[in-house]
């Protein structure tokens, strides 16, 4: 038997890609739900060539798109959620059987389950998941039980008709399953042959799906609309963002539109807002990095800085500190964009550049509203910069991110955003720069000695050189990576600690990142 005859009849005929059901596989496993359905709900197979497939492969008639009334009073003492979960719906109803429309018509444990709850035969119609979820919004009330509804009405309040759309449910899929699987952003590249959706997951690009060139514009037109942009505009970079509310989860998405010569492209970043309380350890930092920043935290002026790249999680590690400071009485005002995480502790201000509202002007407003502490979303230009350390100068403690390779560069940061260095000096009580790292595959990884090269890097730091590393050659529960997931890997320096006394200096002078003793080596090692 050949290796064709042993992969799924979907990739037998042609319907996918081997890449996208591989990810389909994934994606089901975490799911619950069938690989077809899976790849259905990716926007990978069409309703009509997954309709087209069961008739084939299961020989079941395909339901009509009317309810008899007897089926929704008998569906409507049954569970909804059920129905709901298992993208079934009741369709006719007699003293012989039970009629039901599914998506999957194959769930037999579905099946099984809604026999014995009517107590009498179910009979399978295969039901289109475009018909399904119009059933379910014409039959079933609408704003509760539609997985993705919008937080933001005056943008993105979306009628029933609209989302039944084809691109609207491929778009709904899209987000819904990038948020299960963790991912922080997707991409919509425009390419000569047509739009390549992919998904970063563990700091990765990984295809989902390819759309046809003729199907690219309808996509990032409906983008747009999602997230305020305008339609009319499609030789500039556009910016906007959109919220939504994931089967309970609350979801910012921020998107970036760009035009390219393959027409244009998009990047949804996903905010997923944090669930219960922050704290370090649960971030990743040990006990000596919680020490460390809890140090810095008992100061009530100066300048504390979280650097790092992009989507390292520097929001996340000043929301803890935010946390952190939960209990002693202190006037908090923070100026964030977006607002990932609402605190009943602080007065939070969004970022509106429609309204006028930026970082530097509502730091000055911040200064009249006699404020212990000050939480600074991001140092991103020169006026905040300087509103900023003149804030933490001028009898604040002020925590903001900043984009910097390391804590080293942060001081030559802001100097190249205009700030003296005497300010500086006189402001910068500590900071923190941060990685997430990919994390050795459990499935797949081994243990072998220490060579002694590796032992001496060990040594060179002041560390001791471990017995035994761990190498990962890859396997199917990481797709043949050897990583999976990430962990958080960090450098903390407190100015003026015994063990880092003149970290500021140094980095004043423009010692380089290897000449400079931080005061958390061990612990990044240990990492």
């Amino acid at each position: 038997m050949t290796d064709v005859q042993y992969k799924h009849p979907l990739l037998r005929q042609g319907f996918v890609s081997e890449g996208i059901f591989s990810r389909a596989e994934k994606l089901s496993r975490l799911r619950g739900h069938s690989i077809e359905l899976t790849l259905n709900q990716m926007g990978a197979l069409s309703d009509d060539k997954l309709v087209s497939y069961w008739r084939e492969s299961t020989g079941l008639q395909v339901a009509d798109a009317s309810v008899s009334e007897e089926a929704l009073q008998h569906g409507s003492i049954l569970n909804l959620e059920f129905f709901r979960h298992n993208f079934m719906f009741p369709i006719d109803a007699s003293e012989s059987a039970f009629t039901v429309g599914m998506v999957d018509p194959t769930n037999a444990e579905a099946i099984r389950a809604l026999e014995f709850a009517v107590s009498s035969k179910v009979e399978v119609r295969i039901l289109p998941a475009g018909v399904w979820r119009k059933l379910w919004l014409t039959h079933i009330d609408a704003e509760s039980q539609d997985t993705v509804s919008t937080v933001d009405s005056e943008q993105n309040e979306l009628s029933a008709q609209d989302r039944n759309a084809p691109i609207a449910r491929k778009l709904t899929g899209w987000i819904e399953n990038a948020a299960e699987v963790g991912a922080s952003d997707i991409h919509f590249e425009a390419k000569a042959y047509g739009l390549e959706v992919m998904y970063r997951v563990d700091g990765r690009l990984q295809a989902i799906s390819y759309e046809p060139k003729e199907a690219a514009p309808s996509i990032l037109s409906r983008l747009k609309v999602v997230s305020g942009l305008d339609l009319g505009i499609k030789s500039k970079p556009q910016d906007g963002r959109t919220s939504l509310v994931l089967q309970g989860r609350k979801l910012d998405v921020r998107v970036s539109v760009i035009p390219s010569i393959h027409g244009e492209s998009a990047v949804l970043r996903l905010l997923d807002k944090p669930t219960g309380l922050l704290d370090f350890a649960s971030l990743g930092f040990s006990e000596t990095d919680e020490g460390e920043i809890l140090s810095i935290l008992q100061h009530r002026d100066g300048l504390f800085l979280v650097a790092g790249p992009t989507g390292s999680g520097k929001t996340t590690t000043l929301y803890a500190c935010i946390e952190a400071l939960r209990e002693q009485g202190l006037k908090i005002l923070s100026v964030e964009d977006p607002v990932e995480y609402q605190f009943d502790h602080v007065t939070q201000v969004q970022v509106s550049e429609k309204a006028g509202l930026d970082f530097a002007g509502t730091l000055r407003a911040f200064l009249r509203h006699d404020p212990e502490v000050i939480l600074v979303g991001e140092i991103r230009d020169a006026e905040t910069a300087a509103v900023a350390v003149q804030a933490a100068y001028t009898g604040h403690f002020v925590m903001a991110s900043i984009h910097a390779i390391d804590s080293g560069a942060i001081p030559t940061r802001l100097e190249n955003m205009g700030v003296e260095r005497f300010k500086i000096d006189a402001c910068l009580r500590g900071s923190v720069s941060q990685r997430l790292v990919g994390k050795l595959c459990t499935d797949c990884r081994q243990s072998r000695s220490v060579q002694s090269s590796e032992a001496s890097l060990f040594i060179h730091h002041g560390l001791e050189a471990p017995e035994m590393l761990f190498e990962a050659s890859g396997c199917p529960a990481c797709e043949q990576l050897g990583v999976s997931g990430r962990t958080l890997v960090c450098e903390i320096n407190r100015v003026g600690s015994d063990d880092n006394p003149s970290l500021v200096s140094q980095a004043l002078r423009r010692a380089s990142l290897g000449e400079i003793n931080f005061s958390s080596a061990a612990s990044l090692a240990s990492k």
